[in-house]
Order: C-alpha cells, then structure tokens, then sequence
C-alpha cells in the first residue's frame, strides 16, 4: 500500500510539473540593442561620442605639441650645455607624463559618463519589462546574450523598443 501510494505521489509531481512547465511563457529580450537604438540612447551615445571626439582631439594637439618639443630639444643638443639640456628633458618627461594621467582620466570620466547612461536606461527598461510581462503572462523574461538558441518568435526587443521610445522621452 506505501509502495502504492509514493508511486502514485511520484507520477502526480511529475504531471504536475509538466503542467506547470507546459504553461509557463518565456521571452528574451536584447537589452544592448534596446540601449543602443532607442531614441533617449542614440541621443545620450552621440553625445558621448562627440565629448570623445573633442578630448581627442586636444589630446593628439598636445602630443604634437610634445613631439615638437622633443624634436627641438634633439636639435639643440649640441648647442646648450649639458646641466640646461637634463633639465629641459626632465621637463618635457613631466609634461609627458601629465599628459598621460590626464589623457587617463579624461577616459575614465568618459567610461563612467557612459556606464552611467546605460544604467539610468535600464532603471527606465526594467518597469517596462515588467509591465510587459505583466500584460502578457510572461513567466520568465532573459537577456539575449544568456541564451544559446531559441526561436525568433519568443524574442520580442522591437516590441519593448517600441514602447520604450513611447514612454521615454527624456533622461
């Protein structure tokens, strides 16, 4: 009779399992391109992009500058003494290397300003996402790039694009 009825106990756990397997909805959705295409973040990314340009563009300046003085100081050599000559090389080394920490942080502002961006968008995305799925019956929403092969039809990236560009406007 035990034997029995953990048998039956068993089949029961297993049907209902694959009942709630069976009636779970699952989508993927690809949050990069959501970032990347939505109007708010094409804006912000251009932005960003322009800043990188200018920075740039004053830093390969200031290296030409740097390179200028180095090639002069080459050419002068010979001609001032040797105390005069040791001292304009430690200059222009710490000009170099104020170039560097600044040309570094620079960059790093620029990393920040992006990581930044991308993590205000997701606060904006994840309500979305969530509402969606509200709507939806969605069991289960994954990132794109967590998934190794799934059929097109559960991808639904234009969809949450296309609300998102709806509904935000302005960061």
């Amino acid at each position: 009779m035990k034997v029995c009825f953990k048998i039956f106990l068993f089949i029961i756990v297993i049907f209902y399992n694959s009942v709630c397997i069976a009636e779970s909805k699952i989508i993927y959705i690809d949050v990069d391109y959501i970032l990347n295409n939505s109007n708010v973040g094409k804006k912000k990314l251009e932005s960003i992009n322009v800043k990188k340009k200018g920075i740039e563009s004053k830093l390969i300046k200031t290296e030409n500058q740097i390179k200028e003085e180095e090639k002069n100081l080459l050419a002068q050599k010979n001609v001032i003494n040797e105390n005069e000559y040791i001292k304009k090389v430690n200059d222009l080394k710490i000009k170099i290397i104020e170039h560097n920490k600044n040309k570094n942080n620079k960059m790093k502002e620029l990393t920040i300003e992006a990581t930044s961006l991308s993590q205000n968008l997701l606060e904006k995305l994840k309500p979305i996402i969530e509402e969606y799925s509200i709507k939806n019956n969605i069991s289960l929403v994954l990132q794109k790039e967590d998934i190794v092969l799934g059929r097109s039809e559960l991808d639904v990236t234009d969809e949450i694009l296309k609300i998102f560009n709806n509904k935000v406007k302005e960061i």
